[in-house]
């Protein structure tokens, strides 16, 4: 009984110090987000009851997997990063049980999610591709290694793969049941090996390892801008030359105070920097496409542009992150915004303020409609005009949630933080439950609604960050006041 009080101690402790301590207003931002999933649940039942389909069985399938996403994102963005900061070098040597701790937490929320999302599906194959997804989401997140996201993108298309990839009789035979119940065994020791790699016991690769992991996450925390370069390449860095050697020689009587402005920030905001992201894009696209082609007969490559289309979704994370390369840049120029604030063309406070959102606000929506755009394209190539209703409304739910740390007190903590970040997921989950629900009453396409959703609520909230970014100080030198 002891020994088990003394655990669940160290448990609580460890739980406050990966999560509660470590992000500010974590505890205020997981009952938002708790709020939000009962809400929506609460919509779902409230609708099923209405129209007089409400099952029991799916009713508690529901709040059950309502309940594990909001476990699932706890124990994903805070205590999985937090617990795997938290064991450093010199701890994992001195204070061994600490190590123990994080494993058995670690290992342990693995496994109730996995089970959880199991009974989620009512369906016990689901479970060795629910594991692995997991753990390979845990990696990515306690890493920063993107070599995890390949497990992620197989798991999460292996109907797609094993049926239309693989010939036919190996891809049966890997999706089988008697293949699911071997994965479910081998799953257990992947597990137990990755817990051991995420958690290392001390030694040179362990101090090597928590330079990059803390650098990754100074990166997106946005504490210091981090040591990688987001300059780009050759050719982006001449495309950015070729326009600030043509913007330096209008002079200052000519010169355009807007785009100088942005000339502080660096490369990593010119619209040279996305430019070699599209073109990989496109040939993606393309390759794609010559491979359903391959697929065989008119139903086999339908059923094919159909799994393909479903993984293109992913493609809106590239307009999601986009608006971050403005928020790094912010915080990694200050000291050429010092030096900024010095010539004649900075204005005053309410000057340069209107002038720097003018500039974000423009480079913002047009990189937004470029990369809407190219998205579009790539799914056309990719997977047929049938993808492109559901694509251009997850750009649209996507640029919405990009928009959000555009604007704002940038002298402050505007731009991309933690905790926008979680009002940003909480409110992009909001917004998808409310077109699925309008959806259900109307009759019209989720897709159709979730577009106009976004964009009315992207309408409001740069209207807001507008007012509030003209209001607020004077954003150079940035951060100078959080």
């Amino acid at each position: 009984m002891k020994m088990m009080t003394r655990a669940l101690r160290d448990y609580r402790a460890l739980w406050r110090a990966a999560t509660v301590q470590r992000v500010e207003g974590a505890p205020r931002l997981m009952r938002r987000l708790a709020i939000l999933l009962l809400l929506g649940g609460a919509g779902f039942l409230a609708l099923a009851i209405v129209r007089g389909g409400l099952d029991g069985w799916i009713a508690a399938r529901l709040l059950l997997g309502l309940g594990t996403a909001w476990v699932a994102l706890v124990w994903a963005l805070l205590f999985v990063p937090g617990s795997a900061l938290m064991n450093m070098a010199s701890h994992a040597r001195l204070v061994p049980r600490q190590r123990r701790r994080l494993m058995q937490m670690s290992g342990g929320g693995w496994l109730l999610l996995t089970l959880a999302l199991t009974a989620v599906a009512a369906d016990w194959t689901v479970l060795p591709l629910a594991g692995a997804y997991l753990l390979s989401f845990a990696v990515a997140l306690a890493s920063g290694n993107p070599r995890a996201l390949l497990p992620i993108i197989v798991m999460g298309n292996w109907g797609w793969l094993s049926r239309r990839v693989l010939p036919p009789g190996l891809g049966e035979t890997l999706a089988g049941e008697p293949a699911m119940a071997v994965y479910t065994v081998l799953l257990v020791p992947v597990a137990a090996w990755t817990l051991r790699w995420m958690y290392p016991a001390g030694g040179d690769a362990h101090f090597a390892r928590q330079d990059a992991l803390r650098s990754n996450f100074a990166r997106f925390e946005g504490i210091g801008g981090g040591t990688r370069s987001l300059e780009g390449g050759g050719a982006t860095l001449r495309a950015y030359a070729a326009a600030l050697r043509r913007d330096c020689r209008d002079g200052r009587r000519r010169a355009n105070p807007g785009r100088m402005l942005m000339h502080a920030l660096g490369p990593s905001v010119h619209w040279s920097s996305w430019a070699g992201l599209v073109a990989v894009m496109l040939a993606v696209g393309i390759a794609i496409r010559l491979l359903v082609w391959q697929a065989g007969s008119a139903p086999q490559q339908g059923a094919a542009a159909h799994g393909v289309g479903a993984g293109l979704g992913m493609l809106m994370l590239a307009i999601l992150f986009s608006t971050a390369a403005f928020s790094q840049a912010i915080d990694r120029t200050r000291g050429e915004q010092a030096l900024l604030r010095l010539t004649p063309l900075a204005g005053d406070t309410a000057l340069l303020n209107r002038r720097l959102a003018g500039q974000l606000l423009r480079r913002g929506l047009g990189l937004w409609a470029g990369l809407t755009l190219a998205i579009l394209c790539v799914s056309m190539l990719a997977a047929g005009p049938g993808v492109l209703p559901i694509q251009f409304g997850l750009c649209c739910l996507a640029g919405q949630v990009a928009m959000m740390g555009l604007l704002g007190d940038h002298a402050g903590q505007g731009g991309w933080r933690p905790a926008l970040a979680w009002r940003a997921a909480g409110l992009a989950l909001l917004e998808l439950m409310a077109a699925a629900g309008l959806a259900w009453v109307s009759g019209m396409p989720v897709w159709a609604w979730m577009a106009a959703v976004a964009l009315a609520v992207a309408g409001f909230l740069l209207r807001r960050s507008w007012q509030g970014m003209l209001a607020a100080p004077v954003a150079f030198p940035a951060r100078r006041l959080g």
